[in-house]
């Protein structure tokens, strides 16, 4: 998580979520140093996150 310069942007109640989120590699960021905590997600970043999720958890096979 110490990679994104903009970390201090994600709110307190939703660092745990995310810092867990990146260790599994559900979220990787915009790029290599951003979140963009605030920012939209397009249709397919969402559907990528939730590829992702499904898959980790043996919801689905890829």
């Amino acid at each position: 998580m110490d990679r994104f310069a903009d970390l201090e942007r994600v709110s307190a109640w939703a660092k745990e979520a995310v810092a867990a989120s990146v260790r599994k590699g559900w979220m990787q960021g915009v790029t290599d140093s951003e979140l963009l905590p605030f920012g939209e997600a397009s249709r397919g970043q969402a559907a990528t996150m939730l590829l992702q999720v499904l898959t980790s958890l043996g919801a689905i096979e890829k």
